[in-house]
């Protein structure tokens, strides 16, 4: 169905992400699955995103196996296909990659923020899921500028202060 035009009331849907393992081997396949609803009874799309440049097909599970050591954001974003979106996502870690990573969350006056571009010294980037949080894996150890930004919104650091070091203590 292709739906056209503003939808007023419509109510974003909801989607929490699990997996049946968080730490694995090179090769071995870990299955997700996206436990969405919606309050309207909308018809429900879903978007798999691995991390690794490899996507899922439309549904609420979904399967992937990587071949290189690592952490990998998989995210799932799923859609009422009227305007509202929702996100959740799991961090997979393949073999022991050595990596360091910065997690946060983004807010406006306590309310979590979806969507924001969130990227640390021009060297990656991930998004912010539905509850504002996010995480960027697979840092070497180092300094790096965090910053966030959404449809030309520019966020200020709070609770923390650019650069940010990672790595042993």
């Amino acid at each position: 169905a292709v739906n056209l035009g503003a939808f007023p009331g419509n109510v974003a849907p909801a989607v929490r992400l699990s997996a049946s393992v968080t730490s694995t081997s090179s090769g071995a396949p870990i299955t997700f699955s996206a436990a969405a609803s919606d309050a309207d009874g909308d018809p429900l799309a879903y978007y798999w995103d691995f991390g690794d440049g490899t996507f899922g097909t439309n549904g609420p599970a979904a399967s992937n196996s990587w071949t290189a050591s690592g952490e990998y954001v998989v995210r799932c974003v799923v859609s009422d296909m009227k305007g509202g979106v929702a996100s959740d996502s799991v961090i997979v870690t393949i073999d022991n990659p050595g990596t360091y990573r910065v997690s946060g969350r983004v807010s406006v006056g306590g309310v979590p923020v979806e969507g924001v571009r969130i990227s640390v010294s021009s060297r990656q980037m991930t998004y912010t899921d539905s509850d504002g949080t996010y995480t960027l894996p697979g840092l070497p150890a180092g300094s790096y500028t965090v910053s966030a930004d959404r449809d030309g919104s520019i966020f200020s650091p709070s609770g923390f202060a650019n650069p940010v070091s990672v790595g042993p203590s």
